[in-house]
């Protein structure tokens, strides 16, 4: 049934309204004034206003923008009935944002029609913001799987690269295990006392021994890297977050990108005030290591690749800062830059021009991830002498 509320002091006026809309598809409701008319359509959430300007106390016009400015009740149609009709007036009433307005003494066939209309309007609002809803619950939906599929593709590429890096730390365990007991053999057969040769073949054994320890402590590196990456990561609730920590953990598991390791000048400056931010660990992870795999990409065929990363804050916000010595990026692409499946480069890099790997979404995945918490990426890039991507997260986000 659509609801009308009716505001006017004159009960020969609110009689005739009534007149008007006395049907079964009407609910009509009455105030005589302007803070009993926004008393009324709170409670009531009417579907249409009748709105008199000349009523008692606070006048129609800032009823009316009062009504048109309150977001519980904001999408309600304002019809505005004044004995004024003056260019003035009508202006005055536009100004805040009547949908309507008519000269008293009106008609009651064109108040009929206009108020048709306008609830026509009405219900052609609900229905677009209806179908608004149901989209973006399809969008954040296909966002988040979005983000699952990145996530396991990020966390296949990784395992996949420690799994190889793996190997030549092994073979270097089979390789020394297998002359330490050559060695230790070689002892075993000395029947006399200890001679020269035999000490060197002991001094042989101790330092393969060393080596031995040296490998078997970077694979457990590497391990425990990954473990501790996967306990923060399991946990898919709210927590206080220290980016600080989080960007140290991010790098040390990064390190196992052998590029990463020996080929980028990293420099790593963070603040240590910097205050916790409460969110989900996954998603700031995950930010952390596409901005680096952004600017590793940026870098890649570049001879001088240097990567800065700083953290900051100030009183309304977390800022991280991740800057690189690549390619830069086009003063016509840094609009586009975050848009899904942008491409500057056709067949080699997608996305950003810079993810060659994955879902190429690496930057559209950080800026979805990050809008959940009311926070930004901004860029800021001179073609040929790298950029610079900010992150900033207000200091206490809102997980949406």
């Amino acid at each position: 049934m659509t609801c009308i509320l009716a505001v006017d002091d004159d009960h020969i006026d609110l009689e005739l309204i009534r007149r008007s809309f006395k049907s079964e598809e009407y609910s009509l409701f009455s105030a005589q004034n302007g803070e009993e008319a926004l008393e009324k359509a709170r409670a009531i959430q009417p579907d249409l206003v009748i709105l008199d300007i000349m009523i008692p106390g606070m006048d129609g016009y800032e009823t009316c923008r009062r009504l048109k400015t309150d977001p519980d009740i904001d999408s309600v149609m304002v019809l505005l009935l004044s004995g004024r009709g003056s260019v003035e007036d009508r202006l005055k009433g536009y100004q805040v944002h009547a949908d309507d307005y008519m000269i008293k003494p009106f008609d009651l066939k064109e108040l009929k029609a206009k108020a048709g209309t306008l609830l026509r309007l009405k219900q052609g609002q609900d229905e677009l913001k209806s179908i608004n809803r149901r989209l973006e619950a399809v969008i954040n939906a296909k966002t988040r799987e979005l983000v699952e599929k990145e996530r396991e593709a990020i966390f296949g590429q990784l395992v996949q690269g420690i799994v190889h890096n793996l190997k030549g730390p092994l073979s270097v365990v089979l390789m020394k295990a297998d002359l330490s007991a050559h060695c230790a053999q070689d002892i075993l057969n000395a029947e006399q006392d200890v001679t020269d040769p035999q000490r060197l073949i002991i001094e042989k054994i101790l330092s393969h021994q060393a080596n031995v320890m040296e490998a078997v402590g970077k694979i457990e590196q590497l391990i425990e890297n990954l473990l501790e990456k996967g306990r923060f990561e399991s946990v898919d609730e709210r927590q206080d977050i220290d980016l600080n920590d989080l960007i140290e953990r991010e790098m040390a598991f990064l390190e196992a990108d052998l590029e990463f390791k020996h080929d980028v000048e990293k420099r790593i400056d963070m603040d240590p005030g910097l205050p916790t931010i409460k969110g989900v660990y996954a998603d700031f992870s995950q930010v952390v290591y596409n901005m680096v795999h952004n600017a590793l990409e940026a870098m890649h065929e570049g001879p001088d690749k240097k990567l800065h990363i700083r953290t900051r804050f100030d009183d309304s916000s977390v800022n991280i800062d991740f800057t690189d010595s690549g390619v830069g990026i086009a003063p016509e692409d840094l609009d586009r830059i975050f848009d899904p499946h942008f491409t500057t480069k056709a067949g080699k890099f997608s996305s950003d021009r810079r993810n060659s790997g994955g879902t190429g979404l690496g930057l559209f995945i950080c800026t979805r991830l990050m809008e959940t918490y009311g926070a930004t990426i901004s860029v800021k890039s001179v073609p040929g002498e790298g950029a610079t991507f900010t992150v900033s997260i207000p200091r206490d986000p809102v997980k949406l």
